[in-house]
């Protein structure tokens, strides 16, 4: 959507109402950037979610295994994709 016009906003005022209620374990927000840094995407998720990444992790199946192997229930907010994007790789 347009610039400008309260996204982002909306966005964190979801991810912090999400933790309010209790609806999720937890809530992580990225915001991507035109550079598209992976790997500071991925410290930035890890962080929200108390996890620790080394740079000899294999960072995205570390991830998607804390967020989709557990009994906690995950929020992930991807802010600012411009452009396709592989979940996978992050």
């Amino acid at each position: 959507g347009m610039g400008g016009i309260g996204k982002t906003t909306l966005v964190m005022e979801i991810g912090a109402k999400a933790s309010e209620v209790d609806q999720f374990d937890d809530v992580a927000i990225a915001e991507f950037t035109q550079e598209h840094d992976l790997v500071k995407i991925q410290g930035k998720i890890a962080k929200d979610l108390g996890l620790e990444l080394t740079a000899n992790d294999d960072r995205a199946a570390k991830l998607r295994e804390r967020i989709s192997g557990g009994t906690k229930r995950v929020l992930v907010i991807l802010d600012n994709v411009w452009t396709q994007l592989n979940l996978w790789e992050v």
